[in-house]
Formats: structure tokens, sequence, C-alpha cells
């Protein structure tokens, strides 16, 4: 007589059961914890500061929505001269909203301290096994040039776009900041830090070449013989403050007996020039008797687009 087999016995099938979710776990512990995704707000940050450390621009985008259309930021980031943060410590999570919270995190940038908010969000993409991830958001910023007479400013060794009104957003982390090179004036690199979501300001602190005043006396005495040219030919001299209260009589001449002497100072604004010795401008009356004008000279001197200086008279 042939017997009927029997199925599997309900402790066999609570085994099985357990022993599949136990794997299914344990794949699932396994996939969370190996950082290819972020599954935590905590997460999220860790993986972006670990990718600005390796310079991982792919995984930067990956993790930072605001970087798709960033292009100067991945540039400068690869850069050798880029410093990423340093001793990062995450600290507590902070709900904010559904999908949404901010994660207190401490770190260095140029051996200096920063504290920041860093706000994540939940990412609308999913994992194979249907978890949600977090991204970090606004984590970018700007840097602020604080430069008198500051020209072809670079970040990096990366020129700023021409096209741009301001610093495009950079990544966290420290940069160097130099200037296209300047026929007048040396300006020593920067370093400035830039923290999460706030803008760094790099003080630039530009020094007068010694043969500053040589380049610019030129510009100041063709600024004088074309403005005395003018009066000659009795042309209109708004430009011309320095001979507005000279009285030309009908049948004179004026001739330049002495340049000024400059003083240059930079500002703001450019290169500022003074008089610190007046010059002198001779009245030819053919009637009457010669006579002699002391007369001062102001006005800025800045760099055109082809980095070449011209004068900018005080009106």
């Amino acid at each position: 007589m042939t017997r009927a087999r029997r199925g599997p016995r309900p402790a066999q099938l609570w085994f099985i059961g357990v022993t599949i979710v136990a794997v299914v776990g344990v794949l699932l512990g396994i996939h969370v914890l190996s950082g290819d995704r972020a599954y935590t707000p905590q997460a999220a940050v860790r993986q972006y500061f670990t990718a600005l450390t390796e310079r991982d621009a792919d995984r930067v985008v990956d993790l930072e929505p605001d970087l798709d259309q960033q292009s100067y930021a991945i540039s400068v980031l690869q850069s050798p001269d880029y410093r990423p943060p340093a001793r990062v410590r995450i600290g507590e999570i902070v709900r904010t909203g559904s999908g949404r919270a901010s994660v207190e995190t401490s770190y260095t940038i140029n051996d200096q301290p920063f504290t920041s908010s860093i706000t994540v969000v939940r990412d609308a993409r999913r994992s194979i096994l249907g978890l949600r991830t977090w991204r970090t958001v606004r984590t970018l910023a700007g840097v602020q040039l604080n430069s008198p007479f500051f020209s072809g400013p670079k970040i990096n060794n990366r020129l700023i776009p021409q096209n741009s009104d301001a610093v495009p957003p950079l990544l966290p982390g420290g940069y160097r900041v130099t200037s296209a090179p300047n026929p007048l004036a040396d300006v020593p690199p920067a370093e400035v830090a830039v923290p999460v979501g706030a803008a760094g300001a790099a003080d630039l602190t530009p020094r007068l070449k010694a043969g500053a005043r040589m380049a610019i006396d030129p510009l100041v005495a063709e600024y004088v013989d074309r403005c005395i040219d003018a009066v000659n030919h009795r042309k209109p001299t708004r430009d011309c403050r320095f001979v507005a209260g000279v009285e030309v009589r009908a049948g004179e001449m004026i001739t330049v007996d002495r340049y000024p002497r400059s003083k240059l100072v930079l500002s703001d604004h450019g290169i500022q020039v003074t008089t610190a010795e007046k010059g002198r401008l001779w009245v030819v009356a053919p009637e009457a008797h010669d006579r002699h004008v002391r007369y001062s000279v102001a006005g800025f001197v800045y760099l055109n687009t082809d980095n070449d200086p011209f004068f900018s008279p005080r009106i």
C-alpha cells in the first residue's frame, strides 16, 4: 500500500517564513548601511560632506539639486585649491514638516569653526526596496569681493564669467581668490571660507606698484593738454574744471609751464588722483604782461576692458 505524502508541517512553514524575513531584513540592512543611498537625514548630510571631501562632483550633484545648473561651482570644487570642510560633527535633527528636516552640523573651514542648520528633504525617487531617500537643499552661497580697484577676479584660478553680475554660488569650503595681472597695483591672493548657505567675504588688499605714478602722470598730462587745447580754440571745457577760473581774453593763449605732481590713493572706486604739488600755466597776452596761474587736477584712474588705465577727471 502506498502512503500519501504529507505537506510541510506548520512549524516548518513558520521556520521558512522567519528565515525569509530575516534574509530580507539582513539584505535591507546591508543596503541601507552600504552608503549608496541616504535613507536618513543624518546620512544625507554625512554623504554630502564626504562627497565634498572626495571632490566627487557626480555624488554632490546627486545629493544637492541646486547644483544642476551650476557648472562653475563644480569646476572650482575639482580644483586643487579647493579645501573641503573638516572635522564634521552631525548633531540633532529637527523635524520642520512632512518630508523635511534640518540637521545641526558643526565643521571647520580653513580652521575656522562653523555651525549650520542644514535642510534636507525627502527625495521623490525610490530605491529598489521602495525606500525614500533624503537630499540636502540650499547649501550653496556666494562670495562678496571686498576690494578697491579689482579686475578680472578668479576663484581657484577659474575666471568668474564675464556675464555674471556677482560671483556664482559656491559649495561649502575654502577657496583662493586672485585677480588678473594689474598694471598699476599688486593684489595678493585672499583665502575665503564659504559656510553652508551663507556668503563668504574675500578681503583683497591691493598695493600700488612702485611705477604706478610713472604710468599715471602721462594720462594726467594728456588730459591737461586736451583741456588747454580746447580753451585756446574756444571749445567747450565742461570736464576741465581746473581752467574754469582762468580768464582768457581775446587774443590770449595758454601754455603749460609745469604739470602737477600727483598724489595717488587706492579707494573703493579706483585710484584716486589728487595734487601733491600744483602745476603752472602761462597766459600769453600779446598786448599785456604774461601771467602765470597755478592749478590742481583731481579725478580717478580706472581700467578698461583691455586692462589699460585711463584717467577720468572729477567734474
